[in-house]
């Protein structure tokens, strides 16, 4: 989410900027402004009100859920029409209020708002890239699974291999939840999802933990991670945060907050042909 509104803010101050400098007309610019604003904020409610139409039984569980779940691509696809729909028909407005008014001014400074929102959001990577390279002595370490047996991240090596910390009482954590239950639905020979759960927080242990993998069906790896070694090694100060290893064990990715599935598909690819 991050990296989207930094996107939306850059693009809209590229429109802003342009705008000005190339329409001299005030009454024009003042229109535009008006509109290009109703387009990012109608556009911006149907990005995060799309998990009531395709998660809406999580989120009548918990309304809540609605500041921190990703709708995925419908919520994209859904506030991206919604803007441009709106800039569509204030075109046609424009046309028939103002039929001598030049329009081409606005195409300008609008095509080059979007290009930075896109630009931005496709090279996510290399404006925030990860930090380190290397965790170190952290992927041999064994750490329990709530059953009790020993893991190290090493023993999947030479597969990308998702590391989410996360806690029950999260709210991000449980908004990015259905996520990962849906990419777990189609198993990848390349991609391994393990959730380090931080036990040591919560109220009713490792028992409250299995109560809720068990409610959720969360059948992927579950790591508890008691000494907090892998919290250490990969520097965990919020929640929830996933980091990706590359089939050789090393950091090529990051996110604090919440994640979709859309970015989680997008890790094969990205990665496990390396």
């Amino acid at each position: 989410m991050r990296v989207a509104l930094l996107a939306l803010a850059g693009g809209l101050c590229v429109f802003l900027v342009l705008l000005h400098l190339l329409e001299r007309n005030r009454e024009v610019r003042n229109f535009w402004i008006a509109r290009i604003f109703i387009a990012l904020i109608l556009g911006l409610l149907i990005w995060k009100l799309a998990p009531l139409w395709t998660r809406w039984d999580t989120v009548l569980d918990n309304p809540l859920l609605l500041l921190t779940m990703n709708g995925g691509l419908a919520a994209i696809f859904g506030g991206l029409f919604a803007f441009l729909t709106v800039v569509t028909l204030s075109l046609w407005q424009f046309r028939k209020e103002k039929p001598e008014t030049r329009r081409w001014p606005l195409m300008t400074p609008l095509l080059a708002g979007l290009i930075v929102v896109g630009a931005w959001t496709w090279l996510d990577p290399l404006v925030f890239p990860p930090p380190g390279s290397d965790p170190g002595p952290a992927v041999q370490a064994l750490v329990p699974d709530l059953e009790g047996r020993s893991h190290a991240l090493a023993d999947w090596k030479g597969k990308v291999v998702v590391v989410n910390f996360w806690a029950t009482w999260c709210l991000p954590c449980l908004g990015e939840l259905p996520e990962f239950q849906l990419f777990s639905k189609t198993p990848s020979n390349r991609v391994v999802l393990v959730g380090v759960n931080l036990a040591t927080t919560e109220k009713e242990g490792e028992a409250g933990v299995l109560r809720f993998t068990s409610k959720h069906k969360i059948s992927w790896t579950q790591l508890t991670d008691p000494a907090g070694t892998l919290q250490k090694a990969f520097a965990v100060t919020v929640i929830p945060t996933t980091v990706v290893l590359d089939p050789q064990g090393r950091v090529v990715d990051r996110r604090e907050g919440s994640v979709d599935l859309f970015w989680l598909k997008s890790l094969e690819s990205r990665f496990g042909s390396r």
